[in-house]
């Protein structure tokens, strides 16, 4: 274990040249530890209401519309076929996947849903939606790394909208429980990427890992990093990014046109410009393939989002 360990760290830093520029992944530390500095006592609660998938497809369906999403939009904005699945969990297979994505292979849009027959498929639903709308079919990986990078803000964006959306109009207090599961998951991810951070940290400083510094990580940190076979801080970071973003976003914008525009600019506009719409700003460098990588983050965006964060928690 320990060898694969090292293994996986190891060439975590070689490919973003972290051996000499251990600096480049300073806005993850920063973003995890605020978020980390500043959770919210966030309450587990339980679905009471049971919900046919065809009602989640509706609600699902009836919130994009007020923001100008619908499938034919998808299609056309894509332009590509779109394959939609629905599986309930507890009939899934034990190699089927357990969880719901969207991708796109071979000029078609793949939706896979994992229904639960409760109020979280509609948000399920919300989410993937909202992934395949700004999807990336053209074979331009730039494009794709700067999709990948917001995608996550746009669907939990759209998510957190729906939320209100749905407790306007239906008043039912269960449609505030996917909210905090999700923020829960990425707390979650905010202190696994903390661990994973002090094991990168622990290899630059001595050229391995060994087990007494294994002893001070969470086992749950360290059996994903095995599972997947690589540093999970680039997945975690899309996430930890959505959050600080979102409530950044609720707290200072019309947060309902903002996910508009977002989601029209992530397929279109630079991290840059991006940003700057936000009005916050990140130390971004442009490589000559044309890849955008985030390399720092400024102290007064750092101040606007402890600022956002320290008033949800109030």
């Amino acid at each position: 274990m320990l060898k694969k360990l090292n293994s996986y760290i190891e060439a975590y830093i070689d490919n973003y040249s972290l051996k000499y520029h251990p600096e480049l992944i300073d806005h993850i530390r920063k973003i995890t530890d605020l978020i980390i500095e500043t959770k919210p006592e966030i309450p587990e609660e339980e679905y009471t209401h049971e919900v046919s998938i065809g009602t989640s497809q509706e609600l699902a369906l009836e919130f994009l519309e007020t923001i100008n999403v619908n499938l034919n939009d998808i299609l056309k904005i894509n332009i590509a076929s779109l394959n939609i699945k629905f599986k309930e969990f507890d009939k899934l297979k034990d190699d089927e996947i357990k969880t719901s994505y969207s991708d796109c292979k071979n000029g078609e849009i793949n939706i896979h849903i994992v229904c639960y027959k409760d109020l979280s498929d509609i948000y399920t639903t919300i989410h993937e939606l909202m992934h395949a709308s700004n999807i990336i079919v053209e074979d331009n990986i730039p494009l794709k790394c700067r999709r990948d990078l917001i995608t996550e803000t746009v669907s939990l964006l759209a998510t957190v909208e729906a939320e209100k959306y749905f407790l306007k109009t239906r008043n039912i207090s269960e449609f505030k429980i996917n909210k905090n599961d999700d923020y829960i998951d990425i707390i979650n991810n905010a202190h696994k990427t903390k661990d994973s951070l002090y094991l990168v940290d622990c290899y630059l400083t001595k050229g391995s890992i060994n087990e007494e510094d294994i002893e001070n990580v969470n086992i749950n940190t360290i059996e994903e990093i095995l599972q997947y076979k690589e540093v999970q801080i680039p997945f975690y970071e899309k996430y930890l990014l959505a959050y600080v973003l979102v409530n950044y976003i609720e707290a200072n914008f019309d947060s309902k046109n903002v996910l508009i525009d977002l989601n029209r600019m992530v397929r279109s506009d630079s991290l840059k410009d991006i940003f700057d719409y936000l009005n916050i700003d990140f130390d971004i460098i442009t490589t000559k393939n044309g890849l955008e990588i985030i390399q720092g983050i400024s102290d007064d965006t750092m101040d606007k989002f402890k600022k956002s964060l320290t008033h949800k928690i109030k």
